[in-house]
């Protein structure tokens, strides 16, 4: 059985385009809006388990259901408990801090200051390996491009 039964890809890219008003409705499961050019998101996670798929469209928004909007944070959820794992392990030295930050440098993006699931990470308050592992990532390219510009 897989830990995370859902494109990840698809979750992620999701999540990225919420803003923190959503990202807060989302770990409050509340019924929240999105912009409807995201539809295919919506629906391509929504459709990785069985339940409420249709979604209600108001002009050019998506008003997700109390249901949906369950859905989408059950995986969010579990992705962010599995990437929290894996910081962990960075973070009390329990895995080989190098091969992490090397598989997870393009996914944390420090060169562009960009930091996917910041907003739901903030909005859960929660998951402190990932705050600090993002943190170390960014400081860490930052120090390296100081050191690049004053060569």
């Amino acid at each position: 059985m897989d830990i995370l039964p859902i494109s990840i890809s698809r979750l992620s890219r999701l999540l990225i385009r919420l803003d923190q008003r959503q990202c807060e409705a989302l770990w409050a499961q509340e019924p929240f809006s999105i912009d409807s050019k995201y539809e295919y998101l919506v629906l391509g996670v929504l459709k990785e388990q069985p339940g409420d798929t249709e979604l209600q469209k108001e002009g050019d928004v998506i008003k997700l259901s109390q249901s949906q909007v369950s859905t989408i944070l059950s995986f969010a959820v579990n992705y962010l408990n599995l990437l929290e794992v894996i910081f962990a392990s960075w973070k009390y030295y329990t895995a080989d801090r190098n091969m992490i930050e090397a598989e997870f440098y393009s996914n944390i993006s420090p060169k562009r200051d960009f930091f996917p699931l910041n907003n739901f990470r903030i909005a859960t308050g929660i998951y402190p390996s990932i705050a600090e592992f993002t943190l170390h990532m960014k400081n860490k390219y930052n120090k390296a491009d100081l050191k690049n510009k004053i060569a």
